[in-house]
């Protein structure tokens, strides 16, 4: 199993990016029961970590929005993107939202002053998590 996540972070300065990492870890067999609490599980304990591309460099910075994703590691970059696409309006329907579907765990949320662009938010880091997961591939990392 991996968990990617991807954060929209500002730092102390006002610099704005997005940070994104993909970790391996546990499968506790929780999203084949559709548990969405197997996201919050690879959260807090998101296991070695395997790639990374931050903007900003981690620690000190406000988390404004954030994509978090578990999933088996053999799920294609194309099949995560369809996934993604499918669950968009659901996922970006509120400040916070957790579903499980095909096995893959996801989680979308975002700070009040976003409210009115959660979905070009959720976009942005749709495509910042595909693309680590690709590169993670393709460097043979994972």
């Amino acid at each position: 199993m991996i968990y990617l996540t991807a954060h929209r972070v500002v730092s102390s300065t006002g610099e704005s990016g997005i940070n994104a990492f993909l970790h391996g870890c546990e499968d506790d067999g929780g999203l084949a029961h559709g548990d969405v609490q197997a996201v919050a599980r690879a959260a807090d304990n998101p296991g070695k970590l395997i790639e990374r591309a931050p903007d900003l460099a981690p620690g000190g910075n406000r988390v404004r929005s954030h994509l978090d994703l578990v999933m088996a590691d053999t799920l294609s970059p194309e099949r995560l993107t369809e996934l993604l696409g499918e669950n968009r309006a659901e996922l970006t329907s509120a400040l916070v939202a957790t579903k499980v579907v095909s096995g893959v765990g996801m989680r979308f949320g975002a700070e009040f002053g976003l409210y009115d662009a959660l979905s070009q938010e959720y976009d942005a880091l749709a495509v910042r998590t595909v693309a680590l997961l690709e590169n993670a591939i393709r460097s043979g990392t994972l």
